[in-house]
């Protein structure tokens, strides 16, 4: 081989190793910034829902029936992943205060809605202040009345004297039965 083509040969490769050698750099540094963005994406994916926010949780041990009091009860920060809904906050304090547990909470546990049995709603209802017999007509002295819990109200029950008063009864009332429209004369 000559001289010259020896030459042109030797620049030959060494141009297509620096052109091969530029290319690898180029596509490394692409890959490079691909990995990067990737690591990144997937490290925010991990992340959300755990940023910390306050939830309140069980100071102690709480056992079912136990009525719920401020002070048995913590603020503490959890994954908002974790709180949801029916998970009791700060803000709701107020609104727990006074209810009975339905299931015992461990000390750190979060309190949610659904551990709580709901607040029993008081009515008043007509009942017999005396016995009466079948045929009385009522009176305002044949009536007494007296709060209730709302789920033990049926739609036959009697709530103003007015509704009740100069009716007569078909069937006897003991002192201290609701009054009750089944019972009165159409």
């Amino acid at each position: 081989m000559t001289e010259q083509k020896v030459k042109t040969s030797f620049d030959g490769l060494l141009m297509g190793l620096g052109v091969g050698l530029g290319l690898s750099l180029v596509l490394l540094g692409l890959g490079g910034f691909a990995g990067r963005a990737w690591v990144s994406h997937t490290r925010d994916a991990v992340r959300a829902g755990w940023t910390l926010v306050p939830a309140m949780t069980a100071a102690t041990d709480l056992k079912e029936g136990t009525e719920l009091m401020p002070p048995m009860l913590s603020s503490r920060l959890v994954p908002e992943q974790f709180v949801t809904s029916s998970s009791v906050v700060l803000a709701d304090v107020p609104k727990v205060t006074g209810l009975r547990l339905t299931a015992t909470v461990k000390t750190g546990q979060l309190v949610r809605w659904t551990d709580l049995a709901p607040r029993r709603t008081l009515v008043t209802q007509l009942f017999a202040a005396r016995d009466l017999a079948a045929g009385d007509r009522l009176t305002d002295g044949d009536l007494a009345e007296r709060q209730v819990t709302s789920t033990v109200v049926s739609a036959s029950w009697v709530s103003e004297k007015n509704a009740a008063i100069g009716r007569v009864t078909v069937a006897p009332f003991a002192k201290g039965d609701p009054i009750l429209t089944t019972h009165f004369a159409p």
